[in-house]
């Protein structure tokens, strides 16, 4: 039973002291004054909403939220919305509950099991021990590094073949694919330069379409080496540079093996064997020297 101190004036019950006991109010009540202290160890309330800055019609000067006291363990924690910055923020602060205007805070840590939004602005850094999965496979949904870094990546997994699948560059694209380029199936490793395929490997080997050029040594280690080049004339060039260089020309029509020097006053030099194949039967142009 609580033990009451007051008295009616003009019809209105006025408390001056509630000393021990319980007091049951049934009905509304109304308190009106600059703060409301309550010294309960727990406090339940049964409303579904519970409006802050109740009455506000004009401009917001205020922070609005929840101060947690933590005594002499550190700052203090703020939960609420941040009227200068326009969004909900946790963080930690000096002020108390007694504070008004624009709070000075700090972003503290949050822990939840998930977070779920429309999108995702870190200011900071990320540590995921987990999976980072991107649940929306609509056209166009990409992961924006903003033309930043990836580092420290044990391993790429491109799930799927095809021309749009794989690592692009305003020119360049890598992907698997057959060597059509337009199959979206498992095929070869293809480099390619615009809508051209440069550089294939498949099982076998590797195939250029182009110009190799190197300016290095190519070695070709071990026996049976053979340079095809799929054309009615094949021309092929070794030397130090265009004009001291040995060709070899072959076609349907004649085997060429030629010798350039730098040329002089004299004109160019060159060291000369064609054979001209004619008529039927055997056309061999042997060049042999005998012990």
């Amino acid at each position: 039973m609580a033990t009451v101190a007051g008295s009616l004036r003009n019809k209105v019950l006025v408390l001056d002291n509630v000393t021990t006991g319980d007091l049951t109010v049934t009905g509304n009540i109304t308190i009106s004054g600059s703060a409301t202290t309550l010294n309960s160890t727990n406090t339940s309330i049964n409303d579904h909403l519970i409006e802050l800055n109740a009455g506000l019609t004009g401009t917001n000067p205020n922070d609005i939220g929840l101060i947690l006291e933590r005594g002499s363990s550190g700052n203090n924690v703020f939960i609420g919305w941040d009227e200068s910055a326009d969004k909900v923020i946790v963080a930690s602060t000096t002020a108390d509950g007694t504070s008004t205007g624009n709070l000075s805070l700090a972003a503290a840590n949050f822990q939840a099991a998930g977070i779920l939004g429309t999108s995702l602005d870190i200011n900071g850094n990320a540590d995921i021990s987990g999976t980072l999965t991107m649940s929306n496979s609509s056209a166009g949904n990409m992961l924006d590094m903003n033309n930043n870094n990836i580092i420290g990546v044990n391993r790429i997994q491109i799930a799927d073949p095809g021309p749009n699948e794989g690592v692009s560059w305003s020119n360049i694209k890598i992907y698997e694919s057959p060597d059509d380029l337009t199959t979206n199936s498992a095929g070869n490793f293809q480099v390619v330069y615009g809508s051209t395929r440069r550089l294939t490997v498949n099982n076998t080997g590797a195939d250029v379409n182009g110009t190799l050029t190197t300016s290095g040594a190519i070695v070709a280690s071990g026996d049976g080496h053979t340079f095809y080049s799929l054309g009615t004339t094949s021309e092929a060039s070794f030397g130090r540079n265009g004009n001291e260089r040995l060709d070899i020309r072959a076609s349907d029509a004649n085997i060429e093996l030629r010798a350039n020097q730098d040329a002089d006053s004299n004109g160019a030099h060159q060291f000369k064997l064609n054979r001209v194949f004619a008529g039927t039967g055997a056309n061999d142009f042997v060049i042999q020297m005998k012990s």
